[in-house]
């Protein structure tokens, strides 16, 4: 296969995006058939100095970014579950993150995240977030990532997730819309959104309290399944 035959060899690679500091190092061969990858990649991110370099049009963005990765070996190795032949290993970590834009109702504060990364697995080990009233916590674990991101392999992932308190009615327009603009939505033909085929997941979902409209649920616990599209 002639693209087989391409070779990816970034030596070094290093920018700095507003006193952000982010290094690459990456060699990729046989793509198509069996990729070899190896790499490393090292970065800080204050996301708000990044305002002098992205412009963000009534939007808010800051946190910090730190990633420390380091990955080699055949993604035939992680399909064939050789996981001492793949060398993958680092950290993610996310603190003080603040979005706040006019495309969505809520600020979202992320106030820590970290992951962790294995040959088998990305072990999300804490998410700590909170959008208006609600509060958001996440852990687990999302498998065969290699591979789908190298070869289109299917995503799978088991996730846990916990609230004290989710109010559906903060993300819930209160504005009338215009008898006009309903007539013009009324001849706009409905889509069907679908789900990624690659996509194998299940949420472990507890919630205390949950706010829909007038309903006030309680223990509102359960199971979400993506997958087969």
């Amino acid at each position: 296969v002639q693209m087989d035959n391409t070779t990816v060899d970034v030596n070094k690679f290093h920018v700095s995006m507003g006193g952000n500091p982010l290094d690459l190092t990456l060699n990729l061969r046989n793509p198509i058939t069996d990729p070899f990858t190896n790499g490393k990649l090292n970065a800080v991110i204050d996301l708000a100095s990044m305002s002098d370099v992205i412009q963000l049009e009534d939007t808010e963005l800051k946190g910090l970014i730190r990633a420390n990765l380091d990955w080699m070996g055949k993604v035939s190795t992680i399909e064939n579950q050789q996981y001492e032949d793949f060398k993958a290993g680092g950290q993610l970590s996310v603190s003080d993150l603040y979005y706040s834009s006019p495309d969505i109702p809520k600020a979202f504060i992320l106030n820590s995240a970290n992951m962790s990364f294995t040959p088998q697995s990305i072990n999300l080990s804490s998410f700590d977030a909170v959008i208006g009233k609600s509060d958001i916590r996440l852990s687990g674990r999302v498998f065969n990532y290699i591979p789908f991101v190298l070869k289109d392999k299917t995503l799978e992932g088991e996730l846990r997730f916990s609230s004290n308190l989710i109010d559906l009615n903060e993300f819930m327009s209160t504005e009338e819309t215009p008898q006009e603009d309903i007539s013009e939505a009324d001849t706009i033909p409905m889509e069907v959104i679908e789900v990624p085929g690659n996509i194998d997941f299940r949420l472990i979902s507890s919630i205390n309290k949950l706010l829909y409209d007038n309903l006030e649920m309680e223990q509102f616990n359960g199971v979400i399944y993506i997958k087969d599209k």
